[in-house]
């Protein structure tokens, strides 16, 4: 077997890139090259780089366009579930009759009025209760 002599790739991402490929065989693509001698997926793999009927570069780029897919379908699956999720909210809040008061529900609460009215009138007779400092006296 020819030993597999591109120093463009490292050791680690030849063995990630031949263990993506042995996957894809297990799958049930169809290898590049015969397997006469019925040799493990992944050294059917290395085969197939080593004799240059599968470039790593394309393995590398369906690898990424694979990852970029799940990624994406994994995004529409999290704004599905958030989507259900506010439904699912929004239907318990209307089953509640339960609603988050604006600024003029609360400005138009007679019982918020009268507090404020008495917090004012509280400062009011603190402000009047104290001592007025004179001015000195002009010469």
């Amino acid at each position: 077997m020819k030993t597999f002599d591109d120093r463009k790739y490292g050791r680690f991402e030849l063995s990630f890139l031949a263990a993506y490929r042995a996957r894809a065989l297990y799958a049930g693509a169809e290898p590049l090259i015969e397997n006469t001698q019925d040799d493990k997926l992944t050294v059917v793999a290395l085969k197939e780089f080593t004799s240059g009927t599968l470039k790593l570069d394309d393995i590398k780029d369906e690898l990424l366009d694979n990852a970029l897919k799940e990624s994406t379908s994994i995004l529409d699956g999290i704004e599905e579930y958030n989507a259900d999720q506010k439904d699912s909210v929004d239907k318990i809040d209307a089953e509640l009759n339960f609603s988050v008061p604006t600024t003029s529900d609360v400005e138009d609460n007679p019982i918020d009025k009268k507090v404020d009215e008495e917090v004012v009138e509280e400062k009011v007779v603190e402000e009047e209760s104290k001592p007025v400092k004179s001015l000195p006296e002009e010469k």
